[in-house]
């Protein structure tokens, strides 16, 4: 997918408050402002639904598909390009 990766890790005693959503605003923001990049990516496992939710709010959209068979886990590629 190419791009610096945003990714984020939230205590489990705060979810649902919305700080993945709002972090990852900012780390769109900083991406693509002061970093300059032209796309960014963000990766999670395909069991992970808040963060894919996450990822959608702030218009990731998937990339690919990446099988590791040898852990029996599939990572999903989401990216977001620069406007």
């Amino acid at each position: 997918a190419g791009g610096p990766e945003l990714g984020w890790l939230i205590d489990p005693a705060r979810l649902d408050r919305g700080l993945a959503t709002e972090g990852a605003a900012a780390g769109v923001e900083y991406g693509f402002q002061t970093l300059g990049a032209s796309r960014l990516v963000s990766i999670c496992t395909e069991k992970n639904v808040a963060s894919r939710r996450v990822m959608e709010k702030r218009g990731f959209r998937l990339h690919e598909r990446v099988s590791f068979e040898e852990l029996g886990i599939t990572l999903l590629a989401h990216a977001l390009d620069a406007k």
